[in-house]
């Protein structure tokens, strides 16, 4: 009524559904009486019931027989629909039914996808790991089809809830190789009278238990979800939520805010509980009775930061270092999120030698570190990032003659190649060194091989202090 340029809404599941509509579209023939089907016709608005029996999903066929056209992109695959919980701001929630596919089609899939050494893997599933029997024999499959293709580099992103993660399921990833799996696990808040409030529930004792767990061998890398803005939540509460999260030590930390969907339990309470939402997508939350416009807007930046200083994994060596020295991680945030504010960094995007800077300028002037471990933190993870052509001047590295000669020493002995770098073997000592980067820190009295052409987690190596001997 509101959009007359509509012809027809097709609502539930599409499957069925919309390819009827494709068949009697393309017959000419009449498709007015299409279940599932909303028709905006001459004779006014027809609304045909929708058939509530679910799509069985091992009649679908398998999609990504040509995996050209994906190259380096996510693939979005689906093991199961539906989602056995009854979160109020969920629209996996409407229908709490579940359908699955069979796991002998699903590991064929998978081994499809290793095979062809797909980027990543993203399964839609609103709970993998329901029911856990069934994600036990999927990780057990995937973890063995793995070993057959050790040369893939094929990642697989599942979303999960810590609550039916056992020790059953622990053991079995304990065994999955690195970087072969990611987990994305909601938490959304830690508050109990939120968690009531949005019929979430949940463990959150043994939750974080579990996550701990999860993260303990550094072979599978967790995400965390926040939502901020949901009801119950105030500002000072919120705090404690992102505080609780924080500590897990997680990979990334998704901060989210409440998106207050039509049809669901929470648009129906947003009057109860103050609720008030943007008109058009994505209906996010602008304020609610406990938590204000400009709470939500300083969250808002605060997300910023995370996304910016945490979840790039540019900082590790210097968060991890400086953030323990304020009352809380969320005070850290909130206390650089208003030192920025004034530097009008949130008016359009910087570079990252700015974000150093700032960075750096702000913990100076907070007083609260030592400022030659700060250096030392900072140098380490602007060495991460790539090979340094240049540096910030407060991190730039003044070389003794003696760490010169120690440096060319070291590259041109075969015994250092073989033992650090055997993949460079065959090349001479000046291409190695265009390669690498070697520095050192006095603070740790440490000597740090930095190799460039290995992922991410795997750049920096400690250079035996025995062969370093006086450098330092």
């Amino acid at each position: 009524k509101k959009y007359d340029y509509i012809d027809m809404i097709v609502k539930g599941e599409g499957e069925i559904i919309f390819a009827d509509w494709l068949d009697a579209f393309e017959k000419d023939v009449d498709y007015s009486n299409i279940s599932g089907t909303i028709i905006n016709s001459s004779n006014g608005i027809i609304e045909n019931p929708l058939n509530e029996i679910l799509f069985d999903l091992n009649t679908l066929p398998f999609l990504y027989n040509n995996l050209n056209i994906y190259d380096n992109k996510i693939i979005y695959f689906e093991t199961s629909r539906g989602c056995p919980f009854t979160c109020t701001y969920c629209m996996s929630a409407l229908n709490c039914s579940m359908t699955f596919l069979d796991i002998e089609k699903v590991l064929f899939a998978f081994e499809h996808f290793l095979k062809n050494d797909v980027k990543q893997v993203k399964l839609v599933d609103r709970t993998f790991n329901y029911p856990k029997e069934r994600a036990n024999q999927i990780f057990i499959g995937l973890i063995k089809l793995s070993k057959k293709y050790p040369e893939s580099k094929t990642n697989f992103h599942f979303e999960l809830t810590a609550d039916l993660i056992d020790d059953d399921m622990l053991l079995i990833l304990k065994d999955a190789a690195r970087g072969l799996i990611q987990f994305e696990i909601g938490i959304q808040s830690t508050n109990p009278k939120t968690l009531n409030a949005i019929n979430r529930k949940q463990d959150t004792v043994r939750q974080s238990d579990i996550i701990k767990k999860i993260l303990e061998p550094k072979n599978i890398s967790v995400f965390v979800d926040l939502i901020a803005g949901l009801p119950k939540e105030s500002y000072s509460s919120f705090k404690k939520s992102f505080n609780d999260v924080y500590d897990l030590k997680a990979d990334k930390i998704h901060l989210g805010f409440l998106k207050v969907l039509k049809g669901l339990d929470i648009e129906r309470d947003a009057v109860k509980f103050g609720i008030v939402h943007t008109n058009c997508a994505p209906y996010k939350v602008l304020k609610t009775n406990d938590i204000t416009y400009n709470e939500l807007r300083s969250l808002d930046k605060i997300k910023q930061l995370i996304e910016l200083y945490y979840n790039s994994s540019h900082y590790k060596k210097t968060l991890s270092y400086a953030v323990d020295k304020f009352n809380s991680p969320f005070s850290f945030f909130e206390s650089f999120k208003n030192y920025l504010i004034d530097k009008n960094f949130f008016i359009k995007p910087q570079k990252i030698t700015t974000q150093f800077d700032l960075l750096y300028e702000f913990l100076t002037i907070k007083k609260v570190i030592d400022n030659k471990t700060l250096l030392e933190k900072m140098r380490f993870d602007w060495l991460l990032i790539e090979k340094p052509r240049r540096y910030p001047k407060y991190l730039k590295m003044t070389y003794t003659d003696e760490q010169r000669k120690f440096i060319r020493k070291f590259y041109n002995n075969e015994d250092n190649i073989k033992h650090y770098l055997p993949n460079y073997i065959s090349y001479s000592s000046s291409a190695i060194s265009r390669m690498c980067h070697i520095a050192f820190f006095y603070m740790s009295n440490e000597i740090i091989l930095f190799d460039y052409h290995k992922n991410a987690e795997e750049i920096a190596q400690k250079l035996s202090f025995n062969i370093g001997k006086n450098i330092l």
